[in-house]
């Protein structure tokens, strides 16, 4: 039976979960000038690039690096529907890479605004003043205009997925899920104490940090079922792959969990503290560790300027630097 496998991690746009294979042994395979400061994104097999000034399809070696002008303030995916962008004049688009970013609806009050998919045409759209607070939150038929439903201002919209609209309100210090159909409330964890972090949805169960533990609460009924506990972490970081195995590494150790057998632990590694570790090491690099038999660490690349973004494709490791250069690492021939 097929295990409902949700990841929000932060550079999947298509919020699948993955675990790509790579060698241990790695050399650098080509590299490729893109502009400095760029994120690197994952849809499907299409690594993205952006700068927020302009964004871009990265492709094979020997490829032309195609892009886009546009003047991004975000991008949101949804499980319910394409990626939604924003740009700073208020426009909103739908995304589906490699096309190109489609304009679907454009605001005309002042200030900030965001917006993340219901599904086909419909947007949950949030406005915010210049100081950062929001303004108003409303659910639109970008087709013809119409609106649908509206919010009370003052949480974070963290994921659409088809169990509801999760979003973290900091005037409660609460998580609450909406219906992405009438904007209702369908519950509110007040005990939920990770904010708006979440890892992931495992088989109706959604994961997120606690104090030194794993949380997780029921997406049907908002029960909040017994943490998970980890060791020497007190905010636990990671992704979950498609096997649903959470990855938790901070730098300073890594283990990872089973989610689909109660959060079990499966393994735990303690790195030595080192002047070439992870944590104390004299500027940005890429460091391996295998996840089956965690050991210290092994830097395989130095870096020469700040680390902006890192995806893995087809066995290959693509890491971006502040400086605009792009450089693929493959298998050691």
């Amino acid at each position: 039976m097929k295990k409902e496998i949700i990841s929000f991690a932060y550079n999947h746009l298509d919020l699948a979960p993955r675990r790509d294979s790579i060698s241990e042994t790695l050399n650098v395979d080509w590299s490729t000038n893109v502009p400095p400061n760029s994120l690197l994104l994952r849809y499907e097999e299409n690594v993205i690039v952006t700068d927020r000034k302009s964004i871009g399809i990265l492709g094979e070696p020997g490829e032309a690096f195609s892009r886009l002008n546009l003047d991004l303030k975000d991008f949101s995916p949804s499980a319910l529907g394409d990626v939604a962008v924003t740009d700073v004049g208020g426009m909103a688009y739908l995304w589906h890479p490699p096309t190109p970013p489609r304009p679907v609806w454009r605001a005309t009050a002042p200030g900030p605004h965001f917006a993340i998919s219901l599904g086909g045409q419909r947007l949950l759209v949030t406005r915010f003043a210049k100081d950062g607070e929001m303004q108003e939150a409303f659910a639109i038929d970008a087709s013809d205009g119409h609106m649908l439903w509206r919010l009370s201002p003052g949480f974070h919209i963290v994921s659409a997925t088809q169990h509801g609209l999760f979003a973290w309100t900091n005037s409660l210090d609460a998580l609450q899920c909406f219906d992405p159909g009438t904007g209702s409330l369908f519950w509110l964890a007040a005990a939920w104490v990770g904010g708006a972090d979440l890892y992931g949805i495992i088989d109706g169960i959604l994961w997120g940090p606690g104090d030194h533990q794993l949380q997780r609460v029921e997406c049907g009924a908002g029960s909040i079922l017994p943490p998970i506990a980890v060791q020497n972490d007190s905010s636990p970081g990671g992704i979950i792959d498609d096997q649903g195995i959470f990855h938790c590494c901070r730098g300073l150790n890594y283990q990872t969990f089973d989610l689909l057998d109660d959060g079990r632990r499966l393994s735990f590694a303690e790195f030595r503290i080192t002047s070439e570790g992870p944590t104390l090491g004299a500027g940005p690099g890429l460091w391996v560790v295998h996840p089956e038999r965690p050991t210290q660490p092994e830097l395989v690349w130095r870096a020469s300027s700040m680390i902006t973004g890192l995806v893995v494709r087809r066995g290959q490791v693509l890491i971006a630097e502040s400086e605009g250069i792009v450089t693929a690492f493959g298998e050691e021939q």
